[in-house]
């Protein structure tokens, strides 16, 4: 290997593998000589006697075009290590793993890559049985789809509950790669994604990185060129144009659960292309965008820190076959209690906070959760279609999201709340829009009530700055006064202009001054994000999810590994749900 910087990293990346008690291994998995290289754990490298159900669950790592596995996972090989046994394929015509077999296509690397985890001789350690999760990024996000229905198909063998692909757009037809090579000034895509000298390496590692290292030296890109792209360069092209998602390709849904992580400024396949995929409606889908580390992301810390000092805790609940709620609740109404209705009366009153347009509960409730959960038990819903509540059915209106709402505390036989029992006062409070909703909801509360439904019992009602009279003359008088033609244009402003003519009106003293950055992350990250009104679902599958990974490009795994880590370690490790709905991620620590 020499004693060049990229030899120097090459082994820090291999010792990142083998702290995290990975170790090197290959396979030949068919009669065409198809050689697999690989790094596992070395409980899969043995037999063992346990029951597999007792074992930890296994995640295999697929990586993209560009070095070996080693740097393209290292960030993640050791969080992950902690909770799951690894096993990281180098794919065919990569570092050393090689075929006489003439296919090329991402749907041959997932049946070599099946073949080695189905025969138990190559992973003695992985049983018959054992949960496998699949993870791919970019040109390996393609391959763990392929691999993930392949493993499904075989059965009798590991079980594949969850798979992750990280900015893959399985969508991708020729139109994209003319508009790939367009946007990179190159003729072709293949002359971007395997380049032949150092100028086309620099311009793939300016398009991948969001923030590129700005000075790289040429003798360094020499190197890097002639140890992990030179090779095979022929091979990696027929890769390429073997894809077979793309034209006249069906993509079908997945029968595990979904998780697409996608680069914010992802330049190789834009952000749009995460939500090309998610063109039908669907029950199951989640669509949610992760969080960066700006002043907003502090600010919405601090108001989620209020509501758990005030012992808030969050959850959420499918209420319907076609709806979620998520909610933030206090402690003891998330437990099911053997009082009497009697002691139910007893017992402290509860208080819904229902927030109106604008951003989330936390943000809109920080001030009242604080004094109102020393004298109540508190449960703010977030309404639907604001974060990640949605509903696949097609009403939109404040009726709508009272029942929903009015399902969410009466459970239904569910037990949303199994602290909320019988008898138990609840009074309802509603801010602007979220007024309204009120009004709706104590009236749908008191007819279960009066039906002989099962139900708290309702007591007092507060709408705030709700208008409950007001008619399409207050709509084009307000539309007005904001310089807008419609109401909506406002109330849901398109850009950072609008939003400070919202903010504006809202407040009798509004803010004298506001960043244009801080304007651009609130509007984008919790406000009125263009992402929060996607409610589709996703080709992939019916429980599938979508995370945004800010301030990144094609490479999130590396440009915001923690944040990257800490996304996937909540998919991964949060329960998987036979039944399709909604569960609560809880946040990994690493």
């Amino acid at each position: 290997m020499g004693f060049g910087v990229v030899s120097l990293l090459n082994g820090v990346f291999r010792r990142m593998f083998t702290s995290a008690g990975l170790r090197p291994a290959s396979a030949t998995v068919d009669a065409d000589d198809t050689t697999i290289h690989f790094w596992a754990h070395p409980s899969l490298l043995q037999p063992s006697s346990e029951p597999p159900q007792q074992r930890r669950p296994v995640v295999v790592l697929i990586h993209g075009f560009g070095p070996d596995p080693t740097w393209q996972w290292a960030a993640q090989a050791g969080p992950l290590s902690r909770h799951f046994d690894l096993v990281v394929p180098t794919l065919l015509f990569f570092g050393a793993s090689a075929t006489r077999a003439p296919a090329r296509s991402d749907a041959f690397q997932a049946a070599a890559l099946a073949a080695l985890l189905t025969d138990g001789a190559h992973l003695p350690g992985l049983g018959a049985g054992r949960t496998v999760h699949v993870v791919g990024t970019s040109y390996g996000g393609l391959v763990a789809y392929h691999l993930a229905r392949e493993l499904h198909q075989r059965g009798g063998g590991v079980v594949t509950t969850k798979v992750a692909l990280c900015d893959s757009d399985a969508c991708k037809g020729a139109e994209d790669d003319r508009a790939l090579a367009a946007r990179t000034g190159v003729a072709e895509v293949t002359q971007l994604l395997v380049p032949a000298d150092t100028r086309a390496l620099r311009r793939l590692m300016a398009v991948c990185a969001h923030r590129p290292v700005k000075y790289i030296p040429e003798c360094l890109l020499r190197d890097m060129l002639q140890k992990y792209f030179a090779d095979k360069r022929e091979d990696k092209i027929a890769l390429i144009k073997g894809i077979t998602t793309g034209e006249g390709f069906q993509l079908t849904p997945l029968p595990q659960e979904v998780l697409i992580i996608w680069g914010e400024f992802d330049q190789i396949f834009p952000v749009e292309k995460a939500h090309k995929m998610k063109d039908q409606r669907d029950r199951q889908t989640k669509l949610a965008l992760a969080m960066g580390f700006g002043v907003v992301s502090l600010l919405d810390a601090v108001f989620r820190r209020s509501f758990t000092s005030a012992g808030l805790r969050p959850g959420s609940a499918a209420v319907d076959a076609d709806t979620t709620i998520h909610f933030w609740a206090h402690r003891s109404l998330l437990h099911s209690s053997t009082a009497t209705t009697e002691h139910q009366q007893q017992k402290r009153p509860v208080v819904v906070l229902i927030h109106g347009f604008g951003p989330g509960p936390t943000w809109q409730w920080a001030a009242q959760v604080g004094p109102l959960s020393r004298h109540f038990d508190l449960v703010v819903p977030t309404l639907l279609f604001f974060g990640a509540s949605r509903t696949s059915a097609p009403a939109r209106s404040e009726a709508t999201q009272a029942a929903a709402v009015a399902a969410l505390l009466t459970g239904g036989g569910r037990h949303h709340l199994p602290g909320l029992g019988p008898g138990r006062p609840v009074h309802v409070v509603g801010a602007s829009y979220g007024g309204v909703v009120a009004y709706h909801l104590a009236r749908a509360l008191l007819q279960h009530q009066r039906g002989g439904g099962a139900v708290a019992l309702v007591g007092k009602v507060v709408l705030c700055d709700s208008d409950m009279t007001k008619g399409p003359e207050d709509d084009r008088a307000l539309a007005a006064r904001g310089g807008m033609q419609e109401v909506t244009e406002l109330m849901v402003p398109a850009d950072t202009k609008t939003m400070r003519r919202v903010t504006a009106l809202s407040f009798h003293r509004p803010p004298k001054y506001m960043p244009e950055c801080i304007a651009r992350d609130l509007l984008r990250v919790r406000t009125f994000s263009p992402y929060i009104h996607i409610y589709a679902c996703t080709k992939l599958g019916e429980k599938a999810t979508v995370k945004v990974i800010p301030n990144s490009g094609h490479l999130p795994s590396q440009e915001e590994p923690k944040l990257f880590n800490r996304v996937l370690l909540e998919f991964l490790l949060q329960p998987s749900n036979s039944n399709g709905s909604a569960t609560v991620a809880t946040a990994a620590k690493y």
